[in-house]
């Protein structure tokens, strides 16, 4: 499982009120792929998701609400892709990374309700590749972090789960 480490992740905004960090690094189509029915809803997921960020981040630099709108339902459109194809088949960091993003942009609108939801089931996602497929925290940090942080009342940084 990759880690996301440093330099994967930007900050969604200076203020404190809003330190989430955007995980914005692009799904990766092997050149050797086989094309077959199934690979065609891969490609489309990837590709799809690989305009997300790209919208986020510039709805965070231009501070436009209008384009943040646009990309959260961008990623909720790729949450739907692939529960359309019936299974999260393309990796539980598409569907982290989603959530985690999704989870930014509602707090960037001041949507409390639909930001804890998407951070509640990053966790839950989280806590299941821990404990159920064996994943090392340490792989997870920033997601438990952005976790912590999103969940938190007082916008204070907690340290993830060990």
């Amino acid at each position: 499982m990759p880690s996301c480490s440093n330099g994967e992740e930007e900050e969604s905004d200076s203020s404190d009120d809003d330190l989430v960090l955007v995980y914005y690094h692009p799904i990766r189509i092997p050149d050797n792929m086989e094309i077959s029915i199934a690979s065609y809803g891969l490609l489309s997921t990837a590709i799809t998701f690989n305009l997300y960020p790209a919208k986020h981040l510039w709805g965070i630099e231009t501070k436009n609400n209008a384009t943040l709108r646009t990309a959260g339902r961008l990623y909720e459109y790729g949450f739907s892709l692939e529960r359309i194809r019936g299974r999260f088949s393309v990796s539980p960091f598409f569907i982290m990374a989603i959530l985690n993003n999704l989870g930014s942009i509602h707090r960037l609108m001041e949507d409390k309700e639909k930001s804890t939801k998407c951070f509640r089931q990053l966790l839950s996602t989280l806590l299941y590749l821990v404990q159920v497929k064996g994943a090392h925290p340490s792989d997870l940090k920033v997601f438990f972090d952005n976790t912590s942080f999103g969940l938190s009342q007082n916008a204070s940084r907690c340290s993830g789960a060990a």
